[in-house]
C-alpha cells in the first residue's frame, strides 16, 4: 500500500532474515526472500483489509459501493490506528498447559503485519491452540525496548533506531533483529502557515517526534544538524518536542507546533486534518528511495527458549509480507 510517504511492505525491497536463537546469534541465519509478485488475489485481500484501516482511520472515505464490515480478531484494535488512544493492557489468560507469546506493536500502518495479523486471526491460526497471543500496544519503540529489557514481552515490531540502542545497551546480548517488515512511510510535515520553506527557516520553531530516542526522532536530529540548526539544549533556537502521535494532531491544530517528523497514517492526518504541507519525504534522504521503517526485534532468550515458535510467528509474517 503506498500513500504520500510511500509506505509499503518490506517485500518490496527484498529480504528479511528469519533466524532461531542459533542462527541469529551467529550470524547464520536462513533467508526468506520476500517478493512484490505476489498473486492478485493475495495483493488484494491486503489492499482491502488496509483500506478498512484507513477508513476507520479517516485516511479514505469509501464510496458508494465500498465495504467495511467487521472482521473476526482484534478489529477493534486496527480501528484505533491514527486515533487518539488509551490503551491499559490486561495479561492474556494462560490455560493450563498452553504457552503465551507476548507481542508488541504500535497502532500505526507501517506495523501492517503485526495488525492485520492480529486483526485477522492469521497469527493464531498459524501459531495454533495451544499458544496464546499477549499482545501490548506502544506508541514508539524506546517504551517497547523498556518492556523487552523488563521480560515483560517477547517480541515487537520496532523501528531501527530503538533497536540499534537496544543492542549497544546491553551490549549485543538482548535483542535480536529477525525480520523486516516496512520501509518508507516517514515524513516531515508543516503548517501551511508557519512560514517554513527551506530548512533554515525552521530557527525558531517547534517539531514533534514521537518519542525521545526513537527512529523518527533521531532523523529529526540529524537532519537539523546537517543542515547547520542547533537545538535549544545546546545552545541553538530550534525545539523538537518528542508526544504521543495523538497530540501531534491536536497540537498542530492549536498552532503550538509548527511541524511533526512523522509515520504513517499521522503525516497522511496532519495534512488531510491538520491543513499541513509535506515538506520532506524521508525517501528523499535515502538511496534508492529505500530505508527501514520497522522490523522485528526478539529477545535473545525468548530465542534460545521457544526457537520454534520464532520461526512459525515468522513463516506467518512472511506469508503477511508476501
Amino acid at each position: 500500500m503506498r500513500g504520500p510517504t510511500g509506505f509499503c511492505p518490506a517485500g518490496e525491497f527484498g529480504e528479511a532474515s528469519l533466524g532461531t536463537a542459533d542462527s541469529v546469534g551467529s550470524h547464520g541465519a536462513d533467508r526468506a526472500v520476500l517478493r512484490s509478485s505476489a498473486g492478485e488475489d493475495r495483493v488484494a485481500t491486503l489492499t482491502s483489509i488496509l483500506s478498512v484501516v484507513a477508513v476507520a482511520t479517516g485516511l479514505l472515505v469509501p464510496h458508494s459501493g465500498a465495504r467495511a464490515e467487521a472482521w473476526p480478531g482484534h478489529a477493534g484494535l486496527l480501528a484505533q490506528a491514527g486515533r487518539g488512544f488509551t490503551y491499559e493492557h490486561k495479561p492474556a489468560p494462560k490455560p493450563k498447559g498452553k504457552a503465551v507469546l507476548r507481542v508488541g506493536y504500535f497502532p500505526n500502518l507501517t506495523h501492517a503485519q503485526a495488525m492485520i495479523g492480529m486483526s485477522t486471526g492469521a497469527f493464531g491460526k498459524a501459531l495454533g491452540e495451544q499458544v496464546v497471543i499477549d499482545p501490548y500496544l506502544f506508541n514508539a519503540g524506546p517504551s517497547a525496548v523498556e518492556a523487552l529489557f523488563a521480560g515483560a514481552i517477547d517480541i515487537t515490531y520496532i523501528g531501527p533506531n530503538p533497536a540499534i540502542n537496544a543492542y549497544v545497551r546491553s551490549k549485543g546480548e538482548a535483542v535480536r533483529i529477525v525480520a523486516g517488515a516496512c520501509s518508507g512511510g516517514a515524513a516531515l510535515v508543516v503548517r501551511a502557515d508557519a512560514n517554513v520553506e527551506s530548512a533554515k527557516d525552521f530557527r525558531g520553531k517547534r517539531i514533534a517526534t514521537p518519542q525521545l530516542g526513537n527512529t523518527q526522532d533521531v532523523a529529526a536530529r540529524a537532519w537539523l544538524r546537517k543542515h547547520g540548526l542547533a537545538l535549544k539544549e545546546a545552545g541553538g533556537d530550534v525545539q523538537i518536542v518528542p508526544m504521543m502521535n495523538p497530540d501531534q494532531l491536536s497540537l498542530f491544530l492549536k498552532k503550538e507546533i509548527d511541524a511533526a517528523w512523522a509515520v504513517e497514517p499521522w503525516a497522511a492526518r496532519l495534512i488531510k486534518e491538520g491543513g499541513g504541507r509535506l515538506f520532506l519525504d524521508e525517501r528523499t534522504l535515502w538511496p534508492n528511495g529505500q530505508f527501514v521503517t520497522v522490523h522485528l526485534l526478539a529477545s535473545t532468550k525468548f530465542l534460545k527458549q521457544q526457537p520454534d515458535l520464532m520461526k512459525t510467528w515468522l513463516g506467518a509474517h512472511v506469508e503477511l509480507t508476501q
